[in-house]
């Protein structure tokens, strides 16, 4: 059990034909369960919301109690990355194919933002890695 969610930070993958209207909706939700919904200036746009907005990650992710990512595995490694270090948790919802990083479907909402409104979840701790790679010529050509 965790102390309840008091800001939420909704931020989504623009690519995501279903983003808006999940956004639009999870901010309805949120709202109702009493949690102050934030967001990114993109997210913002796509979804048409009219909230305060920070300019990066890093802002987003000091200002929240939790994340919350509308995409896939993609869009949750990206906002991992971004975030790294500040502790606040991400939880995944999957609006695209598979999401195995992902917590919740776009069909699990409502209940996924009153177990977060309470403070109903665990947390899990993973590690992220960062690999740098050096290309050099080879004889061929080929880069296989």
């Amino acid at each position: 059990m965790n102390k309840p969610v008091k800001k939420i930070a909704l931020v989504a993958n623009s690519d995501k034909p279903a983003a808006r209207r999940i956004v639009q909706r999870a901010l309805k939700l949120a709202a109702a369960a009493g949690m102050r919904p934030l967001t990114d200036e993109t997210t913002a746009r796509l979804a048409r919301l009219k909230l305060p907005t920070q300019p990066s990650p890093g802002a987003l992710s000091r200002s929240a109690d939790l994340i919350m990512v509308f995409g896939g595995d993609g869009t949750m490694l990206h906002w991992a990355r971004d975030t790294a270090g500040s502790g606040t948790p991400i939880f995944g919802v999957n609006i695209g194919g598979m999401g195995f990083l992902t917590s919740a479907s776009g069909k699990d909402l409502a209940n996924a933002i009153k177990v977060i409104a309470t403070g109903g979840f665990s947390i899990e701790s993973r590690t992220l890695l960062s690999a740098w790679g050096k290309q050099t010529a080879s004889r061929s050509g080929s880069t296989r």
